[in-house]
């Protein structure tokens, strides 16, 4: 039973140490600042980073569906392209 509590100091003094030296928490910051901050990144996205893309699929009873959707500088763009887990056929 001793050397259980033994152990379990040990592995718990490594956490304490770390957590004492963890700084308070910082303010929250004021709605308006939040706000600006986010609208000035959202302007501002591309130039940091590409553009997004992304996978949706859809499912009703009748049938799935996956849509790609990819971001462009003029509007996001969407094409169907799985209809119940097969590719579209190139044939209308």
């Amino acid at each position: 039973m001793r050397l259980l509590w033994l152990l379990a100091g040990i592995l718990t003094m490594p956490c304490s140490a770390f957590c004492a030296g963890a700084e308070p928490p910082a303010q929250p910051m004021p709605g308006v600042q939040l706000v600006r901050e986010v609208v000035y990144n959202e302007l501002h996205d591309h130039e940091r980073h590409g553009y997004w893309r992304y996978w949706i699929e859809r499912r009703t009873p009748k049938e799935t569906r996956r849509e790609d959707q990819i971001e462009t500088a003029g509007g996001p763009i969407t094409r169907l392209s799985l209809s119940n887990g097969r590719p579209l056929s190139l044939e209308g």
